[in-house]
């Protein structure tokens, strides 16, 4: 196999950056023990990080299964193609469970039968709650006249999912960490929160900002849940959980009061001018749930 053919088809797995070399790294690992021999078996792997990386980006699978299978390939010398297949059958056996149990497939939460979050679900029985499944709905060819189930792909008849649709239209949201910063975002289970805002990237998992690969540690057992609010102390970067958009904020940690205007440490009075707007902003960041 030529260098610059292999190069070409590693590109296909459509990671960017650093994502992107340690693919290449890790197959040019696999090329080298003799695991993958031809461009068919570079092939059929880089489809399976293709598929890997869209369910990781629709929220469906954690970006953090990607250190797992990598850990298991360069520390327990595991073959690639072979930990791809146990964890897509692991997938599936967890896939089956949250069926029997009623659970969503996207935030492994349990929905319950007067849960206010309406759910939609497949002919193959997979369960979501509506806003974890809604943004792979908006991104699935919309002249099919089915919609792909996300786990499983089996197909479900359009109008039967839009007829799910139609009871609930109102979405639950959550504010993006940075105290400056009011861009707004569905919390669907996803592990990885980018804001397109203020660019910045935070863990959901152990509430910090972005770190290394196999970095990252649970915060103090508190779970990331719909709807929460969250902002960083800029000083000793504690998440202080917030009920309401306020001018300013208390750090219970190292006491400092924040502003949430100008994301300033030190200043706790400047954007009390700015009470009025926040009011306003409030109003259309509170959306209830019916």
């Amino acid at each position: 196999m030529k260098l610059y053919d292999i190069i070409e088809i590693i590109k296909l797995t459509e990671q960017r950056g650093q994502e992107l070399l340690i693919d290449a790294l890790v197959m040019g690992i696999e090329i080298g023990r003799g695991n993958i021999s031809d461009f068919n078996d570079l092939k059929s792997v880089v489809e399976q990080l293709k598929n890997l990386k869209q369910k990781i980006d629709n929220s469906l699978f954690s970006p953090f299964i990607r250190d797992d299978i990598y850990d298991r390939i360069i520390n327990e010398k595991e073959n690639l193609a072979d930990v791809l297949q146990s964890f897509q059958n692991s997938l599936r056996r967890i896939s089956q469970q949250n069926i029997q149990n009623g659970v969503c497939q996207v935030c492994n939460k349990y929905v319950h039968g007067q849960d206010k979050m309406k759910t939609i679900q497949w002919e193959c029985n997979h369960l979501f709650h509506q806003q974890c499944v809604l943004p792979n709905l908006i991104i699935q060819n919309q002249t099919s006249p089915k919609y792909q189930c996300p786990i499983c792909e089996n197909q479900t008849p359009k109008d039967e999912i839009m007829n799910q649709l139609q009871n609930n239209k109102q979405q639950v949201v959550s504010c993006c960490p940075t105290p400056a910063c009011r861009k707004k975002f569905v919390f669907q289970g996803q592990e990885i929160y980018r804001c397109q805002n203020c660019k910045k990237k935070y863990c959901l998992r152990c509430f910090s900002q972005s770190h290394g690969i196999n970095k990252c540690q649970t915060s103090d057992n508190i779970e990331f849940k719909n709807g929460d609010n969250y902002k960083e102390c800029p000083n000793c970067k504690k998440w202080i959980k917030t009920s309401q958009v306020d001018s300013t904020i208390q750090c219970y940690k190292c006491n400092k009061t924040v502003c949430l205007g100008c994301n300033d440490s030190k200043c706790s009075s400047c954007c009390q001018k700015k009470e009025k707007f926040f009011s306003s902003f409030l109003s259309k960041f509170s959306t209830k749930q019916q």
